[in-house]
């Protein structure tokens, strides 16, 4: 599968160019267009989108083709101008014939010349141009590449002010993103969409060569709805050539400097110019080929395109690739690591020492790929210990449980003691692991916790200062941890004050998202939603440059969470399908329950049908989870959201005292305001009030207030909390307050009048969005609850005794609680229950 023509794409982010292009051929002054930039920037691409519009505007457009192979040739590129079955013998023939089969074909319109890679013209085509453009006055539309644009024959257009120059640039971040989601037909992960834009630095060409590769070799394709880049970027064959046309012919000096720094980039200036001549490196230089930027006190060069790199690597043999590393570590560099890197590459002696060292300063680095390389090369505990962490690190469990399934003491239990538990969802195991430990340490205790919040659900209190662990990996899991723990234990406002503080590793990327994940939540909870959401923006963006779909995947999880706080649940919902395009079976077992969890109730919210994810998950999850209760928080959700909202309120009850039991205070106060909006009463206000004094979110007792609000009926207090919580950025809560009070204060013209306007606005800023139970609570509720809550699941398709074992009561007992509903309801049989009750 391939995308098709370069010609056939959508011509994206040329608007505003295209706009001025045709601005100046309308112009009274006799004057044209030069498109320059690199090969495959989009030259010839907006060229055809010019001569279209000129064409819809009346004008004749003649088109010409230079090209290398026939510049030599007189007249080659602007034969087709002749009239058919003219042969001229002299160049004044030539010119008097173009001209008048011009004319003729005019007929009085204005003549565009289009002229493609116009730097190819032989000069006698390109004599012809210009004795048009000022005889006939005919407007050259010309391209050519940015370099050859100041020779001749192009560069005797711009001298005699035939053309105005327009630099095509590249397509930006956002151009590239909006040409893919055309392309490919669907949006595209934002990981995926930065590895795109990155290798192919916003040229069409490149970008329709690398999708093209991606699509046959089945790195690039649709999961879930999302296209997703997975795996490593493998240029094809036709990209190579396209990159190799792009850098153009290469003496064998400059190739030798190409490949050492292809396959040493970034790299110091100083080490280079031991391999490579001065002469050589500024010739590249000045061709555009190499780049060169300040770091400290040094200077160091790059390919000055991702992809000419790239291409080169690929086409280096393995035993040319061994010389160039030999030849770079022959010639030195300040940075140990690169040089030890380099010395075992070219197949040079290095101590296992040193080798060890390196792998050491890999994992510092926060590169666990190469620590895992290095480290495997050394035969001892220390090794084990690095190699193990870059394995934990890059979401290889089941090989960092095999080498560690025989440790008994040290850091090495800590470390599989984790991995088991979030790698391979073996809490009971882990446990055993640590109960079973010959010694205690710092990251046993890491261990310990994490094996009490993600196995059990239970939170216990600790002190920073005894999460104090050496090795990398636990302690950047104690970092994580800590951040969890105080944000679900009532200690939102701590987290934001602290977060800043954290010495949050870099090694293992995924658990430094989860930390980020839980400060945006921290934000959100606290009455910071607008600060939440810009923050969650700059994290999104440097996860996607980091690279590791773990860390994007929770980022973009919890901006959706962000949005669904804020209302705009239909702009919720990408996020979380971007979220689950990443997740993989790899990943650390409580992300891909967050990501399944929300993503089922946003879409349930969105009355959009989905397979049945949370239980899917489910059957992944270890048996005995804290989690399995935020999945349970998910599946109550999708309940009220298909009708059910008194069954839902019921299981809602439970988990709260669940999540209290627990010392999830934070839990419990999202769980019971949940419930306080979609079943308000004054008990679970006075509850839910209690459970806020608990906690030290500035917010939740402005939650408090409005479920008090909610149940009293309270019309002036229902405003007061609609616009402070439109304030603070809570546009959905605002919404149902808003709501509510208008159609309580019915009768109270102005009152009702004002909270309506508000309702509308509120509406609008949402999305259209609101919740199920909104109609419900409107009006009076004839049932009572376990009459409402039968009705429902008779609804959801429960015969009498299905549903009076759900319920724990007796058949008779259910068909009773019917009738009754039937008489209230006025309704006759079952299948009257949906409509009159507003279920789904």
């Amino acid at each position: 599968m391939t995308v098709g023509s370069h010609a056939s794409w959508p011509l994206t982010g040329r608007s505003a160019e295209l706009d001025s292009i045709t601005a100046v051929l309308r112009r009274g002054e006799r004057c044209g267009v030069l498109l320059t930039g690199e090969a495959g920037i989009g030259k010839s691409r907006l060229a055809r989108a010019v001569f279209e519009r000129c064409r819809t505007e009346g004008l004749l457009v003649v088109t010409a083709t230079g090209a290398e192979a026939t510049r030599e040739m007189p007249f080659a590129a602007v034969a087709g101008w002749l009239p058919e079955g003219t042969r001229p013998s002299m160049r004044a023939d030539f010119f008097g014939a173009a001209t008048r089969r011009l004319r003729a074909l005019a007929n009085g319109r204005r003549i565009v010349l289009g002229l493609d890679d116009a730097h190819f013209l032989d000069d006698v085509s390109a004599a012809l141009v210009q004795h048009l453009a000022t005889t006939v006055d005919a407007r050259p539309v010309a391209t050519a590449r940015t370099a050859a644009a100041e020779r001749d024959p192009v560069a005797a257009l711009r001298r005699r002010g035939l053309v105005q120059v327009f630099e095509v640039r590249p397509l930006s971040a956002t151009e590239v993103t909006e040409l893919l989601h055309g392309v490919l037909g669907g949006p595209v992960a934002g990981l995926t969409a930065e590895l795109l834009c990155h290798n192919s630095q916003g040229n069409p060409l490149f970008l329709r060569h690398l999708i093209d590769s991606g699509l046959e070799s089945g790195a690039l394709a649709e999961r879930d709805g999302v296209w997703c880049w997975n795996g490593p970027l493998a240029p094809h064959a036709r990209l190579g050539d396209a990159v190799a046309a792009a850098i153009g012919t290469l003496t064998e000096a400059d190739a030798r400097a190409m490949e050492y720094l292809s396959h040493a980039e970034p790299v110091e200036a100083d080490v280079l110019e031991r391999l490579v001549p001065a002469a050589v490196l500024d010739g590249l230089e000045a061709r555009s080929l190499l780049a060169v930027e300040p770091s400290g006190s040094h200077l160091l060069v790059r390919c000055a395109h991702p992809l000419y790199g790239e291409v080169t690597r690929a086409r280096t043999g393995r035993l040319r690739r061994r010389r160039v590393f030999r030849r770079l570590a022959e010639a030195g560099a300040a940075d140990q690591l690169r040089l030890v890197d380099w010395r075992l590459r070219g197949g040079l002696a290095v101590s296992d020492d040193q080798v060890l060292g390196a792998a050491r300063e890999a994992l510092a680095r926060c590169d666990p790929r190469l620590a895992e390389e290095l480290a495997r090369r050394v035969q001892s505990t220390a090794a084990l210990s690095v190699l193990s962490q870059a394995l934990v690190a890059q979401g290889k469990a089941e090989e960092a449980e095999s080498l560690l399934c025989k440790e008994t003491a040290g850091e090495l239990v800590a470390i599989r003691a984790i991995n088991l538990l979030w790698g391979l969802r073996r809490p009971a195991a882990a446990a055993e692991v640590v109960s079973t430990a010959s010694e205690r340490s710092p990251e046993l205790g890491v261990a310990e916790l994490a094996i009490d919040f993600f196995g059990s659900g239970r939170i216990r209190a600790v002190d920073r200062a005894d999460l104090a662990p050496a090795t990398p990996v636990v302690a950047g899991a104690a970092a994580t941890l800590s951040v969890y723990l105080r944000t679900f234990a009532g200690q939102p406002e701590q987290v934001v004050a602290e977060f800043g503080e954290l010495g949050l590793s870099h090694v293992w990327a995924s658990l430094r998202g989860a930390a980020r994940a839980c400060h945006l939540h921290a934000l959100t909870l606290t009455g910071r939603i607008r600060e939440a959401l810009r923050t969650g923006e700059r994290y999104y963006a440097e996860a996607v440059a980091e690279g590791d779909p773990a860390e994007v995947a929770l980022i973009a999880l919890e901006r959706g969470v962000c949005e669904s706080w804020s209302g705009r649940v239909p702009q919720a919902l990408p996020y979380f399908r971007e979220a689950r395009a990443l997740v993989t079976d790899a990943m650390p077992f409580p992300i891909q329950a967050y990501v399944a969890s929300e993503f089922a109730a946003c879409s349930a919210a969105l009355r959009e049908p989905q397979p049945d994810v949370i239980g899917e998950t489910r059957a992944r999850m270890p048996e005995e989870s804290g989690l399995s209760d935020h999945m349970a928080f998910a599946e109550i959700r999708v309940l009220a959201n298909s009708g059910q909202s008194t069954h839902a309120a019921t299981l809602l009850e439970a988990l709260v005292r669940k999540h209290i039991a627990a010392g999830r205070l934070t839990n419990a106060v999202e769980c019971q305001y949940y419930l306080c909006r979609m079943r308000p009463s004054t008990s679970d206000a006075a509850l839910l009030a209690k459970l806020a004094s608990r906690c030290d979110s500035p917010v939740f007792p402005l939650f408090a207030e409005h479920a008090h609000a909610l149940a009293t009926r309270d019309v002036a207090a229902l405003e007061a909390t609609a616009v402070r919580l439109a304030e603070l950025g809570y546009g959905g809560m605002a919404l149902e307050a808003a709501m509510m009070g208008a159609d309580v204060a019915k009768g109270r013209t102005r009152a009702a009048a004002r909270l309506g306007r508000m309702a509308e606005r509120l509406l609008a800023e949402c999305g259209g969005f609101q919740p199920v139970w909104l109609n419900p609570l409107t009006g009076p509720q004839p049932l009572t609850t376990r009459e409402r809550e039968v009705c429902e699941l008779a609804v959801a398709g429960l015969d009498n005794a299905g549903i009076a074992a759900r319920l724990a009561v007796s058949v008779r007992t259910v068909g009773n609680h019917l009738q009754h509903a039937y008489a209230k309801l006025g309704v006759r049989r079952r299948t009257d229950l949906a409509a009159a009750l507003n279920l789904s």
